[in-house]
């Protein structure tokens, strides 16, 4: 007889509620608690569904890819750690996560790593999507085949991708333009440094911002968004040193500069260059993510605020949802799962 969740939760020990929010990621659950269900989920052999438990007992496991960057690793880190979490409930469901970092945001190289993992059995693919339209022929092409594709963190908003999991960046954008005029008062100059603008979240982004400087303060004047495109994990120190450049020359060319606004994780790099330069404290500094890097220069006064997101729940989320579409377990009527935004400032840091 195969188990059931209420068998679960006696094992466990702990109530059914608890066992549904374990395995639908719903948190609020401790990690006592949480390794209690796992470890009952092993020993019943629970799984979800019968298609599911055929699987299990025949021996065969359904094969989740997940394609992502090897850079940014401030970022990407989190998402390394979301994924282990969900590999020990996943295996416990029959299913193999299969991780795939590629050495850039070429979405060339992508799309290889899209058929290397379909060659492997993938029954659905994971991703942020390198470039906001490029994949599109890619993606129609595998869901032809019947293998979806879920995009999370940034999405490609016209192909026939099943969900997408992340920020609503427009709305993040707003907010940081929100933040920026609250901080100016209203009135001054700012430039914007774009990061991976091949990326659909960081153009969401960048027209959010505009979009709420214009219809809320227009005392201030952007004075130009600039462009930075990451190649390669060994380029970094060459790459860190062009966005000192950059950073350097904005404020050499423009002294009568008052903010600047960072669509990316790279926002505390910029703090580090502003206070080398001696300058930074003058310098309204708004960006994205809280990273060790970050959390500093707020401290220092060098960043002023900073818009992010939950990236690691982002990814058990994808993986939870992606996982119930192929089961058949649950279908939604709306392709977006947007996640909380959250905004972080010197106050809030402990």
């Amino acid at each position: 007889m195969r188990s059931t969740i209420n068998d679960v939760a006696r094992e466990a020990g702990v109530s059914r509620g608890t066992v549904d929010r374990v395995i639908n990621n719903k948190g609020n659950v401790s990690k006592k608690s949480e390794e209690k269900v796992f470890a009952a989920i092993k020993k019943l052999d629970y799984v979800r569904s019968p298609f599911a438990s055929a699987l299990s007992k025949s021996g065969n496991r359904i094969k989740i890819g997940i394609v992502y960057p090897d850079l940014d690793h401030y970022y990407w880190d989190e998402v390394d750690k979301g994924i282990v979490e969900m590999k020990n409930t996943m295996d416990a469901m029959g299913v193999e996560i299969l991780t795939v970092k590629t050495k850039s945001y070429d979405y060339r190289e992508q799309i290889r790593e899209f058929e290397n993992l379909v060659q492997k059995g993938v029954k659905g693919i994971i991703t942020i999507a390198y470039h906001r339209n490029k994949l599109d022929k890619k993606i129609e092409e595998l869901y032809e085949k019947d293998i979806p594709i879920i995009t999370f963190v940034s999405d490609a908003p016209d192909s026939k991708r099943l969900y997408y999991v992340g920020l609503n960046d427009y709305k993040a954008g707003m907010t940081a333009g929100k933040l920026m005029g609250l901080y100016l008062e209203g009135r001054g100059n700012v430039a914007v440094i774009g990061v991976h603008r091949d990326l659909a979240s960081m153009e969401d982004r960048i027209r959010g911002f505009r979009d709420k400087i214009k219809i809320e303060y227009p005392g201030i004047n952007i004075l130009y968004v600039y462009s930075l495109k990451e190649d390669t994990r060994s380029g970094m120190d060459i790459y860190n040193e062009s966005l000192k450049t950059l950073t350097e020359e904005i404020i050499e060319k423009r002294l009568d500069i008052n903010g600047i606004y960072v669509t990316s994780s790279l926002t505390g790099h910029v703090g580090k260059v502003l206070e080398t330069m001696e300058i930074g404290k003058k310098i309204i500094l708004i960006g994205h993510e809280n990273t060790k890097e970050t959390r500093k220069m707020l401290l220092n006064d060098m960043v002023h605020a900073t818009v992010f997101q939950d990236q690691k729940e982002e990814i058990k989320r994808a993986v939870n949802i992606l996982w119930k579409h192929i089961i058949g377990d649950e279908e939604h009527d709306f392709p977006n799962f947007y996640s909380k935004q959250r905004i972080l400032i010197k106050e809030q840091i402990e």
